[in-house]
């Protein structure tokens, strides 16, 4: 994520789909979601197909 602490996709699913960890930043509406493994293979492979350029004044990294 944007710090660094995770470094793939799979691991941001289950980030979110943990409900996040606890933090003072951490928003109210974030709660554990309960996917499958199937599931999160399935959102990570959507993902993973979503192409498209960065906006303007955007750059990979």
């Amino acid at each position: 994520m944007h710090d660094g602490s995770l470094t793939t996709l799979g691991e941001v699913v289950d980030y979110y789909d943990s409900g996040g960890s606890a933090s003072p930043g951490l928003d109210s509406i974030l709660r554990p979601i309960g996917f499958s493994v199937e599931d999160k293979c399935a959102l990570v492979a959507f993902l993973r197909a979503l192409s498209g350029h960065p906006q303007d004044g955007w750059t990979r990294s």
